[in-house]
């Protein structure tokens, strides 16, 4: 019965600051949802690339296999990615490519073809662009590697790279 001075204000205070704290909270746990929602979408748009990249992969397709209309995934996967959806693409063939050139011995010709490019000219173009090289200097190099997309940063969940 006897409290204080500014008893009042302190409690009022407190439950202002608990109530912030609640509001806080709870925004974080829902940006944590839709963060979970918006990484279900772009995984499946990464597997799509990782299945078919030996195809001609338009970003509709990624879209359609994501659910998400055009416009709208093309923003979630630079936001959630840091790149471009074809930036990602020509990242997974280069990666493949750097494997297959590696692994045997085909012609760049043959390279080219089967991970997904229409002519040699935009793969060796790609492959310089990525890898600071050329495809054969690639195949030159004495010291190999195991592929491109571990010296970029992805920020989307680990193994999504198709190196599960």
């Amino acid at each position: 019965r006897e409290q204080p001075i500014y008893y009042k204000e302190s409690v009022n205070g407190y439950l202002y600051s608990l109530a912030v704290e609640l509001l806080r909270l709870d925004e974080e746990r829902e940006k944590a949802r839709r963060s979970n929602k918006v990484n279900t979408y772009i995984k499946e748009a990464i597997q799509y690339v990782n299945d078919h990249y030996e195809e001609e992969i338009k970003i509709a397709d990624m879209a359609k296999e994501s659910g998400l209309s055009e416009s709208h995934f093309r923003r979630l996967f630079e936001e959630t990615m840091s790149m471009k959806p074809v930036e990602y693409v020509n990242l997974v063939r280069i990666d493949k490519a750097c494997n297959l050139i590696q692994k045997q011995d085909l012609s760049m010709e043959d390279v080219c073809y089967r991970v997904g490019y229409q002519t040699p000219s935009t793969f060796n173009r790609n492959f310089k662009r990525l890898t600071g090289m050329t495809p054969y200097q690639w195949k030159g190099q004495e010291q190999k590697h195991d592929g491109i997309l571990s010296n970029f940063n992805i920020t989307a969940q680990p193994g999504w790279e198709g190196k599960e």
